[in-house]
């Protein structure tokens, strides 16, 4: 499976990363992908960008690329939509945008 499991205990959302619904159509988790990816592009394209935005877009897009290769599969979605419903449901840390969530209690 194509789930990076990163650090202790978190799930990464990839339906967020993309910026769409869970019941996305294939054809919007294309649409989710290009359009973030063409805005991470631009921050690591863009002189002004500082060092610190270029290393978390660059993050980002590794998690774009892995949200759309798993999304973009009917079996590796319908598997991943299984574990994650299961994270949620266990009450486990799951990150919206790739980087680590906070833990319980700190926010």
């Amino acid at each position: 499976m194509l789930i990076p499991k990163v650090g202790i205990d978190y799930l990464v959302n990839y339906y967020l990363v993309l910026g769409i619904g869970d019941n996305a159509t294939q054809g919007q988790v294309k649409s989710g992908y290009d359009r973030k990816i063409a805005r991470l592009n631009a921050i690591l394209s863009n002189d002004g960008s500082t060092a610190d935005e270029k290393k978390i877009a660059s993050r980002s897009l590794v998690y774009c690329n892995t949200a759309h290769a798993v999304l973009s599969k009917g079996i590796s979605r319908m598997e991943y939509n299984s574990e994650l419903g299961q994270w949620v449901a266990a009450g486990k840390l799951v990150s919206n945008d790739g980087f680590p969530p906070p833990p319980p209690g700190s926010v």
